[in-house]
């Protein structure tokens, strides 16, 4: 997917850590999580790489803020993102 239409996605919705996203991979599997803005974040996303928090590290993240909690997604490999 485009960094593009992936930023207009992942913005709108930053405030909202209780907005969670079924993350759609070409390889055929998903992550279920919410997108994290870091001190990175434009960085990252001039090369189309995504901080996602899974939902099962979210309550961790949340107390701690450690992004060793977090995966980097390559942006070409999102196929879609949905809302949940």
């Amino acid at each position: 997917m485009k960094a593009e239409k992936i930023a207009d996605i992942v913005e709108h919705w930053f405030y909202s850590l209780d907005k969670l996203f079924k993350i759609e991979l070409t390889t055929n599997g998903y992550v279920i999580g919410a997108f994290i803005k870091a001190h990175d974040y434009d960085e990252l996303k001039s090369n189309n790489i995504w901080r996602v928090i899974s939902n099962t590290n979210l309550i961790k993240w949340k107390s701690s803020k450690n992004l060793e909690l977090t995966e980097l997604l390559n942006g070409s490999l999102i196929k879609d993102i949905t809302a949940i």
